[in-house]
């Protein structure tokens, strides 16, 4: 990292942060579409311990994932994202 960026703890905090508010959504809006994280998974081509591990903030994403989750659930990327 260079003097200009944020210390090493507060970029593992953010992304632990960010990580979690994530998961709270992607969570949120399985709910709200009636689904079960078997079904997201299996549309998504992922194990179904890992959403877990994602809604429960103890993964963070890449962009790819959170856009195959969000394809899964028939949303747009940018509406799992809005806000965080």
């Amino acid at each position: 990292m260079n003097s200009g960026d944020i210390n090493e703890e507060n970029w593992r905090k953010e992304k632990k942060e960010f990580g979690i508010e994530l998961g709270k959504k992607i969570k949120a809006a399985r709910i709200a579409r009636g689904l079960t994280q078997r079904q997201v998974t299996e549309k998504a081509g992922f194990y179904r311990t890992y959403i877990g591990l994602v809604e429960n903030g103890n993964y963070s994403p890449s962009v790819f994932t959170v856009w195959r989750i969000a394809k899964a659930m028939d949303m747009g990327i940018e509406d799992l994202l809005k806000g965080l």
